[in-house]
């Protein structure tokens, strides 16, 4: 998990050196169901840069760290609690309404047992809030798949607008 906190750190800021890019920080909350029978509540933080919104290629590349836990139903179990850190990217599919698509790919471990690692899909899609389901592939269980609705604040970190105005 060090080295992930070390690539959300310096990535992004990488990138700021073009003109046509702008920083972020976004911290979330995500309430989930998980197919395998249970609610699911997590939350994220995420660093990353904006390419300005009034652009036609539009896109976004953040890293991501956040948990999710079981709250609910079969799943509640401490051993599927989870942190990850993902490398995410998206599009800006409508300029006019701030309508995001993209995905992440990442690692996922065992709260329990940090040394577990899994690999992590994620696809969503939004405005503020997000339709998104993660994928956790697991030897044991194959995969884990999580649907939920992730409510996001990004906070500008120096100029552009989000192309929600």
């Amino acid at each position: 998990m060090k080295n992930a906190l070390y690539l959300a750190l310096l990535f992004p800021s990488c990138l700021l050196a073009a003109e046509e890019y702008g920083s972020y920080f976004s911290p979330g909350l995500r309430i989930g169901w998980d197919f395998s029978g249970g609610l699911t509540f997590g939350g994220k933080i995420s660093v990353g840069v904006l390419r300005d919104a009034d652009l036609n290629n539009s896109m976004f590349f953040n890293v991501t760290v956040g948990f999710k836990a079981p709250i609910s139903g079969k799943q509640k179990l401490w051993y599927r609690e989870y942190n990850f850190v993902q490398a995410q990217f998206g599009l800006l599919a409508k300029r006019d309404t701030g309508f995001f698509i993209g995905g992440g790919l990442g690692m996922a471990s065992l709260k329990h047992n940090p040394a577990k690692r899994k690999p992590m899909l994620t696809l969503f899609a939004g405005s503020l809030i997000f339709a998104e389901t993660d994928f956790i592939f697991d030897r044991d269980r194959l995969v884990s798949t999580d649907f939920g609705l992730l409510a996001i604040l990004p906070i500008p970190l120096s100029g552009f607008d989000f192309g929600l105005n």
